[in-house]
């Protein structure tokens, strides 16, 4: 994610990231559902760039308390938590018009796939980037159409 973070910001001088990741957030503590605004590259781990920490480039815009590490204690509390953010985030980055990059969790089988799913339907993503292991029983289960024409797409 930092990688894809700091490509954008080479076009663009400011970034937000919709951080959906509670157990492994990078700019906030954990329990969060953030949006943080970035104008600077990202050169360390999450604990050199916290939101709020002066002259980073690093600015939480919007935060919502989700209140546990991981979405499976309460996944409605959760959803409600991605969809508070997702329509906030929506709105202000097309006024602001700035690009925004999704930061969610790995885990993507049986209810963490259903909450993935949410997570892309409220964010409106036009563009997502899957990181596979190698591991089916670890792999996000991806339809052979859409594997194929994300390789053959050049958009």
């Amino acid at each position: 994610g930092r990688y894809l973070l700091n490509r954008l910001l080479s076009r663009h001088k400011e970034v937000w990231v919709l951080d959906a990741d509670v157990g492994q957030a990078e700019f906030t503590p954990g329990g969060l559902v953030s949006v943080t605004s970035v104008t600077r590259p990202l050169l360390g781990p999450p604990h050199t760039h916290t939101a709020g920490t002066q002259g980073l480039g690093v600015e939480l815009v919007q935060s919502v308390l989700m209140g546990d590490v991981t979405p499976e204690t309460d996944p409605h509390r959760y959803n409600k938590c991605v969809s508070h953010i997702c329509d906030f985030m929506l709105r202000e980055a097309a006024v602001r018009k700035v690009p925004v990059l999704v930061n969610s969790s790995g885990w993507v089988k049986g209810l963490g796939l259903e909450l993935l799913t949410h997570l892309l339907a409220k964010s409106a993503a036009t563009l997502v980037l899957v990181c596979q292991v190698g591991n089916t029983r670890k792999d996000i289960p991806i339809p052979a159409k859409a594997a194929s024409r994300g390789r053959n797409d050049p958009n």
